[in-house]
């Protein structure tokens, strides 16, 4: 698929103004800390969620999915349980790893 020049322009822009935006979002979380401890870790809490949230999204469903749909691998069972077996793993590590972080 290929996009005119004014389609990747516009795009830019919405990058741009989409990162100064999570810039303001995160100064103004910044200056809460002073205000009161249970409203920073909340807002600190939800902001680390969505991130968290974004990572696993990107992972699955653009990563893995194309992973999965290889013509390749979708005739070789013994491969396809050995790619969940390893991403099952591989989530099951990180998750340990999250409750010494």
């Amino acid at each position: 698929m290929k996009l005119g020049a004014f389609k990747v322009f516009m795009f830019a822009i919405i990058f741009g103004a989409t990162i100064s935006i999570g810039i303001a979002i995160g100064m103004g979380v910044s200056f809460l800390e002073e205000v009161d401890d249970h409203t920073h870790e909340f807002v600190t809490g939800c902001a680390n969620s969505i991130s968290a949230g974004t990572l696993i999204y990107v992972a699955m469903v653009e990563m893995m999915a194309d992973e999965f749909s290889n013509q390749e691998i979708a005739m070789k069972m013994t491969q396809k349980f050995a790619m969940i077996g390893s991403f099952s793993f591989g989530v099951f590590v990180m998750a340990i790893l999250a409750m010494w972080a």
